[in-house]
């Protein structure tokens, strides 16, 4: 179910991104989004596997469920106007 969710979760990251930046910051935004998607899986990895070494499973499983909701809290301020092409 995850793998699923991840997927579609990519898909629908990716193909937003043309509506969101203006055409010539495309391929800037595009390598800003992979370079940063990179750090936080090779950082995030060795943070969390670190936490749980010094905190335990259910310390971390907490933050990530946090990490959630601040996301959702920065989602809320992007400005997304629909205009058929």
């Amino acid at each position: 179910m995850l793998s699923l969710c991840n997927n579609l979760f990519g898909i629908s990251n990716t193909s937003i991104l043309p509506e969101l930046v203006k055409k010539d910051l495309l391929i800037t935004a595009n390598s800003l989004l992979s370079t940063s998607q990179q750090v936080a899986r090779l950082v995030g990895s060795t943070v969390g596997g670190i936490l749980i070494a010094y905190t335990g499973e259910a310390t971390v499983i907490a933050i990530n469920a946090i990490t959630f909701f601040v996301s959702l809290a920065f989602i809320q301020f992007i400005r997304y106007e629909y205009t058929p092409k």
